[in-house]
C-alpha cells in the first residue's frame, strides 16, 4: 500500500487524501539501549532518558543537561535545535517558527548559563 521514497513513506488513504510519513529506517520501532543526545544523536555514557538516571559526555565527563521537553542534550546548540524542532510540529506553533517559546528559552538559559 505504501511506497518508499528514501526515508519518506507515502500512504494513499483515499483518492483525495495523501499521507506522507517520515520514517527513519535506523530508528523504526526501537528504543535506544544507551543514552544519546536528543538532537545530534551523540552517544553518551549512562542509561537512556526514558529509563531514568543520568548521562555523561564521554569526552568531558560532564553531566548531560535535560531538554525542556525531555531527553538529554550535549550542548546549548543541540538544546536550542531540539526544542525548536519539536515546537515546530506542535499545534499552534507552525513550521515558520524561528525560535523556541519563552519557557523553553528560559530552560536553555538555566541549563547553559547564558
Amino acid at each position: 500500500m505504501g511506497k518508499l521514497h528514501g526515508s519518506l513513506k507515502v500512504l494513499g488513504l483515499s483518492k483525495k487524501i495523501l499521507l506522507v510519513v517520515n520514517i527513519r529506517p535506523d530508528r523504526r520501532n526501537e528504543l535506544a539501549e544507551f543514552a544519546e543526545c536528543r538532537w545530534c544523536r551523540k552517544k553518551l555514557d549512562g542509561k537512556p532518558y526514558y529509563m531514568g538516571g543520568r548521562a555523561y559526555d564521554p569526552v568531558t565527563r560532564k553531566q548531560a543537561n535535560v531538554n525542556f521537553y525531555g531527553g538529554f542534550v550535549c550542548s546549548r546548540e543541540c538544546d536550542y535545535r531540539a526544542s525548536l524542532d519539536l515546537e515546530q510540529t506542535m499545534p499552534g506553533h507552525g513550521s515558520g517558527q524561528t525560535r523556541p517559546g519563552s519557557f523553553a528559552m528560559q530552560r536553555i538559559k538555566e541549563n547553559w548559563g547564558v
